[in-house]
């Protein structure tokens, strides 16, 4: 079976290593804090170039504290796009706000810009914006930020999926992470940076965000046993991950090509498929956690590609205003088509960054034989 992701890849490539890494925090009796957590911050701060890294224990932590970093809080509104992860939505609802569902772009799979903007000027007062840079493509950070530069509310980057990407600000090429008020990135281990277990970090240009941040994700606590927060948490990134972390974040600029390599070759190899392709936004460079296909009978398709070998993912078969949990915060009247035929339609092809060639040249034959050409 030619897998959707393979963590355990490069693990194989990174073995010494790791577990000389492993075997030093375990030696050092240090297993929360301390040099490696310190230096991953560091390091990933200049990687992405921002001032501000806070680590904390996964993406979802990420996402809630920095919300509330932000001074997102119980009766705020946070606008969020009607396809992505329930976490990003969760992370609002936790936060005791309320989502603010758009639709998404139909090219990038991100927040409608526009849709946003008519949304904000009839009278949808925010507190916040969540994009979510999902599949690895950036969503319109310039538009976005300009939109928040007239409006006033927070911008948060949901970046899960996206460490590393870039997108073009102001003319310059500028890395996901350090463009809105503050980012959100997973390390859950089949990220593009991934650990060997739960992590996450939030990123900012703001000392003061940074601050209550790391106050949050410590219990509050200002000094030991002295505590600033009664709603601090514990929420902290251990030695044995960061110092994995450190390890693959040295190689990430260089599996992401290799992520890139892989889906100019999909995108060759399926051009007259009968199917929809990713496509990059002019200014974009997506990092490609996934290849994201299009199809109207895509779950036939994905079941024909499991009969043969290839185990591809759906990556996610409903829109958050499908799902049960989340129905009720579809606006009344409102519609989210573009969502809901992106999650009738998205196929994940298989894509790691040590995929071999022979691999991904067997999920081209085998999709172009299913789905035909044209």
């Amino acid at each position: 079976m030619i897998p959707p992701v393979d963590p355990a890849a490069e693990y194989a490539a990174l073995r010494g290593e790791i577990d000389a890494a492993v075997a030093e925090v375990l030696a050092s009796g240090q297993f929360v804090g301390g040099p490696h957590v310190a230096a991953f911050e560091a390091e990933l701060a200049a990687f992405l170039e921002v001032d501000h890294v806070v680590s904390v224990a996964n993406g979802t932590d990420a996402l809630e504290i920095a919300l509330a970093a932000c001074g997102v809080a119980a009766g705020d509104v946070v606008a969020v796009p009607a396809f992505t992860f329930a976490a990003t939505v969760e992370a609002v609802v936790r936060a005791g706000a309320t989502p603010l569902l758009i639709d998404i772009a139909e090219d990038d799979f991100a927040i409608d810009v526009r849709a946003l903007t008519a949304a904000l000027r009839t009278g949808n007062a925010v507190r916040a914006v969540l994009p979510v840079h999902l599949y690895g493509h950036p969503a319109d950070m310039q538009a976005l930020l300009a939109l928040r530069d007239e409006l006033g509310f927070a911008l948060i980057e949901d970046a899960a999926q996206a460490h590393g990407a870039r997108c073009q600000i102001d003319g310059a090429q500028r890395r996901i992470g350090g463009l809105g008020d503050a980012a959100c990135f997973s390390f859950y281990p089949t990220k593009n940076l991934g650990a060997a277990g739960d992590a996450g970090a939030i990123t900012t240009g703001s000392a003061e965000i940074a601050r209550t941040a790391r106050l949050i994700a410590n219990h509050g606590d200002i000094s030991k046993y002295e505590h600033a927060l009664a709603d601090g948490r514990n929420s902290r990134l251990d030695a044995l991950q960061a110092a994995i972390l450190r390890i693959k974040l040295r190689r990430l600029d260089e599996w992401n090509e290799a992520r890139r390599r892989i889906a100019a070759t999909y995108a060759l190899g399926l051009a007259d498929a009968n199917l929809r392709l990713p496509r990059e936004r002019a200014g974009a460079e997506s990092v490609f956690h996934q290849f994201t296909v299009r199809l109207a009978d895509r779950d036939r398709v994905q079941r024909e590609l499991r009969e043969r070998g290839i185990a591809a993912g759906i990556h996610y078969p409903r829109a958050i205003h499908q799902q049960p949990g989340f129905a009720r915060f579809a606006a009344p009247g409102a519609s989210y088509p573009i969502a809901e035929q992106a999650a009738a339609e998205v196929l994940c092809l298989p894509m790691y960054p040590l995929m071999k060639p022979e691999d991904t040249q067997a999920v081209i034959t085998a999709l172009r034989d299913i789905v035909g050409t044209r």
